[in-house]
């Protein structure tokens, strides 16, 4: 399925619609395992932050997190809810590519890919969590969620559509991380079926 990445596409998407303001019911359970005894200690990066939803979790629960969109309206959405709930001293949107990340501090102990990478060419995703190596602390790890092949074709609002993954494919865009892969399946009012995988990926302790 045909997948786009351009800020153009993104900018075009979030103008026309508001993703949502909670967080994904995955991430809270991945969160709540990994680092609850860890609030205020824990580094998060977000790509493809949206209008905000998971900065503000986390930011909420006493985390340090950074989001980067490629779309302005998306930016200026996730920066405005946290100063509205006065969360801006510990989660911050910047606009930036997520395949030119100069305006981040790492290193990060985790990495977030809420349904991000599933808009990107395999190469270029797989090729990114490559390169994120560097910006995880030891043992850092990533939480992803990405579209599976046995869900229905769904476009972006109408702006594009995602790239639906089979489990090879995960499993090599993942290739040198310690990996466990989850599968679920939502059906939806109207009868349309949402599948994902639900990827923890722990960095290799050689780095």
């Amino acid at each position: 399925m045909l997948s786009f990445d351009t800020a153009t596409e993104w900018e075009a998407a979030h103008q026309d619609r508001h993703w949502g303001r909670w967080p994904n019911e995955n991430l809270v359970r991945f969160v709540s395992k990994h680092y609850g005894a860890s609030k205020g200690k824990a580094r998060f990066l977000e790509i493809g932050c949206g209008a905000g939803a998971q900065l503000r979790f986390l930011a909420s629960e006493g985390y340090e997190a950074w989001g980067i969109d490629q779309s302005p309206k998306a930016v200026e959405r996730a920066s405005d809810l946290l100063a509205l709930e006065g969360l801006d001293d510990l989660a911050f949107a910047t606009q930036q590519s997520i395949f030119d990340l100069t305006a981040i501090d790492p290193p990060f102990d985790c990495l977030i890919d809420v349904a991000c990478l599933q808009h990107v060419h395999f190469d270029k995703a797989k090729a990114l969590l490559q390169r994120a190596r560097g910006w995880l602390t030891p043992k850092g790890r990533i939480f992803s969620l990405m579209a599976a092949a046995d869900g229905d074709h769904e476009s972006v609002g109408g702006h594009g559509y995602v790239r639906m993954a089979f489990l090879h494919e995960i499993e090599s865009m993942f290739a040198g991380y310690s990996v466990e892969i989850g599968h679920e399946a939502i059906t939806r009012p109207g009868g349309l079926k949402v599948a994902n995988w639900i990827v923890h990926a722990v960095k290799p302790s050689d780095g």
